[in-house]
């Protein structure tokens, strides 16, 4: 007798997520592509440096600003807010520049530093919670939370709650919150490789969104749902489950279409 077993998230995903790189790579892609068509809304990107070669930082001030991050960390671990000539972490790390190139590092603890975005400290950031619905074309922001850091902890708000330009109305602001999103889940979708790299997000994924200084959105990381923290009691009514039945019900049917399940198990 012979039987498949089939693992999800695969273990090239799992990696890629992980690693960080190939998630920030794919996203500064998205943008540059959308600056090429005009469509700068959708263009604006922290610069990132990896730590490897030429720093694309290299013309910001010593005492300038950045966020010093590290890969195969979570939840804030290993996040620092620091001076731009603080490098001593991404010269010990400095590895050839070809073995980052689309793929994770090797080494588990690699570091790089970002352009500093004022209104990720002074705001926060958004928690975009999609989920498909039968297909990856079908998909839908199922929830959305605030997040900001106070008083050394990151404090959830219900979006609902939030008004980040005076100028719009709320409905207003939802509904450019939602396009971002599901644009950006389309096009991560859509990226080479897709299946091997974003596999999981044909059932759902927490998209971690900021603004920056000019109003434009742009996606901080990639939180795969089986990773994703819900914040589920701080930000959605009793029973606090309506984003974990969404992402269940799109794995069952994603299960089913990708015949995962046995036929007398299928909804």
């Amino acid at each position: 007798m012979r039987a498949t077993v089939s693992i999800f998230p695969s273990e090239t995903e799992r990696r890629w997520e992980l690693g960080k790189i190939g998630d920030i790579r794919a996203l500064d892609e998205i943008a540059k592509e959308q600056e090429a068509l005009g469509n700068h809304r959708f263009a604006y990107r922290p610069r990132t440096c990896f730590g490897v070669g030429k720093c694309t930082l290299a013309d910001l001030d010593d005492n300038d600003l950045v966020v010093l991050k590290r890969s195969h960390s979570a939840a804030s671990e290993h996040v620092i807010i620091t001076k731009a000539g603080n490098r001593d972490r991404l010269l010990y790390y400095r590895q050839d520049a070809r073995e980052l190139d689309g793929r994770p590092p090797r080494d588990p603890g690699h570091w790089f530093h970002q352009e500093y975005v004022p209104n990720l400290q002074s705001f926060g950031k958004f928690r975009a919670f999609i989920a498909c619905d039968g297909a990856p074309e079908k998909a839908r922001v199922v929830s959305v939370a605030h997040t900001k850091p106070k008083d050394n902890v990151v404090a959830v708000y219900a979006f609902s709650s939030v008004a980040f330009d005076e100028r719009k109305s709320y409905m207003t602001q939802m509904a450019e919150m939602k396009e971002f999103a599901l644009f950006i889940h389309g096009k991560l979708l859509s990226q080479y490789n897709a299946q091997g790299r974003f596999q999981s997000l044909q059932v759902g994924v927490r998209l971690d969104i900021g603004r920056s200084e000019d109003g434009r959105w742009f996606v901080g990381e990639v939180t795969r749902a089986f990773d994703a923290d819900q914040f589920a009691g701080y930000h959605l009514p009793y029973p606090h489950t309506h984003i974990a039945v969404a992402f269940a019900e799109a794995f069952r049917q994603y299960c089913t279409r990708e015949q995962m399940v046995p036929a007398a198990m299928r909804g």
